[in-house]
């Protein structure tokens, strides 16, 4: 068929929609086809869509489940991956915007996006894939794809799609997984007005046609914070898995002896003695290697800040200037994160993911809310007139107003306390049998009494 006779008016997309087993109501599988009457499929787009108001407050528990190490073996694909990466990225536990996203003076990016995010439905787009042979490539039919999807049954104006250019081009095949077609995949969607959010790897879509992100043009939109990340070397493939493990066994040796600080860092089995061994000898030949940045971008002083390690930040920030102190205030990372709120953010995971999984949060470890301390002082934040031991039992469990009972009881949740008391004696005493001073109540009475003396506390101090 000459290339000119293809026409996208002869085109239909096809969708079919599949309830996902185990929250069949929260998440759906979408998949939509092009197909030409003599050409048959042409194309696929995969997504996923999410009901936030049927997820709840189990939006990380249904978009970011605890998955067995076996089924992310079966996840070839990587959807299980990606869309842990994106829930956890964007949204909380309660499927809200991360307000650091919207209201951060460096983390919102241009600022296009707010609240209304917390609204409507989510399609989370895998992949969008054009057949590589026909007369496809160059005729739009990507574009006509996504105005398909959009215009369907399943979106209404307050919705929202999300695509990742470097999530998305891990669908593509083998051969076409190149750092040009990640850039020619950003630019496509950038051509159909998805916007990043943030300065994150992800790009958004608003139905609604007056959102202001359809008035920010493409070159001022934010970078994301994958520019920082350095080009490595590719590992070499191969089936076996055997000799798989081996390659990665051995790459990270060479990593190792790349960036012995950055590893030493965060080994619990090197001592402070020998940490401050290693970091003197390193400063001593060769200074910049004290601040040098790995693939992602990060220092040695950001690595002990992820991991907590007390010798490691205390040895490095010790050092003459120009040293580590010169790096507490940098972002060229692919987090975008200085080093205090590259602690923050780790503190701020961990909670999340024990909330996740146990249902129960224990509070923050010890050692990282010294390094947090640590962290304030060194940067001049306020730590509220408190020394390291106050500080860190005072903000256990998030506490920052230094009124806390025990660190978790606030003067709110006092005030509360008291007031819920206060009616419970009143009803105690409306009710049968009447409470006489020095007086045990029958036992035969037991029954009349209301259900909210169940939780008096035993007898003895308060």
């Amino acid at each position: 068929m000459p290339t000119a006779t293809f026409s996208l008016t002869d085109c239909k997309a096809i969708i079919r929609v599949t309830p996902r087993a185990g929250d069949p109501l929260a998440l759906k599988d979408l998949v939509l086809s092009v197909m030409h009457p003599k050409r048959g499929e042409i194309a696929t787009l995969t997504a996923v869509l999410i009901n936030r108001r049927a997820c709840g407050h189990r939006f990380h528990k249904v978009t970011a489940p605890q998955t067995e190490p076996f089924a992310l073996l079966l996840d070839k694909k990587g959807l299980i991956k990606d869309l842990t990466k994106f829930s956890t990225t964007l949204f909380d536990p309660r499927g809200l915007i991360r307000e650091e996203l919207i209201d951060h003076e460096y983390h919102q990016g241009t600022g296009v996006w707010g609240r209304e995010i917390n609204n409507g439905l989510i399609a989370y787009i895998f992949s969008l894939n054009v057949r590589s042979r026909g007369p496809y490539k160059e005729k739009g039919v990507d574009s006509w794809a996504l105005q398909q999807l959009f215009s369907s049954e399943y979106f209404n104006p307050r919705d929202f799609a999300v695509a990742c250019p470097s999530r998305m081009i891990r669908h593509y095949p083998a051969r076409a997984q190149t750092s040009e077609a990640t850039t020619h995949l950003n630019d496509f969607l950038h051509e159909n007005e998805f916007r990043r959010i943030g300065r994150t790897e992800f790009l958004v879509y608003s139905l609604e046609p007056t959102h202001r992100s359809h008035s920010l043009s493409t070159q001022d939109d934010a970078e994301s914070n994958l520019i920082h990340r350095q080009p490595t070397e590719e590992l070499a493939s191969t089936s076996d898995p055997i000799h798989a493990l081996m390659i990665l066994q051995d790459e990270q040796i060479r990593h190792r002896r790349k960036y012995p600080l950055h590893h030493a860092a965060c080994d619990p089995q090197v001592t402070p003695s020998q940490l401050d061994v290693l970091i003197e000898e390193l400063f001593k030949s060769n200074p910049d290697s004290i601040r040098s940045r790995d693939e992602n971008g990060y220092t040695p002083l950001h690595v002990a800040a992820h991991c907590a390690s007390i010798p490691a930040i205390r040895a490095l920030l010790a050092l003459p200037s120009p040293g580590p102190r010169n790096d507490l205030a940098k972002r060229d990372n692919v987090d975008g994160t200085n080093v205090l709120e590259t602690c923050q953010r780790k503190m701020r995971t961990e909670r999340e993911t024990e909330e996740k999984h146990d249902g129960h949060w224990h509070g923050y470890p010890e050692a990282f809310l010294r390094t947090e301390y640590m962290l304030k002082l060194a940067v001049g934040e306020d730590v509220g007139g408190l020394d390291e031991d106050a500080y860190t039992g005072t903000r256990k469990f998030g506490c920052t107003c230094n009124q806390c009972y025990n660190g978790k009881l606030s003067p709110r949740m006092r005030t509360r306390l008291v007031a819920e008391s206060t009616w419970l004696l009143q009803d105690m005493l409306a009710e049968e049998p009447p409470f006489v001073g020095g007086q045990p109540t029958p036992i035969t009475d037991i029954d009349l009494l209301p259900e909210s003396t169940t939780y008096l506390p035993a007898s003895g101090p308060m």
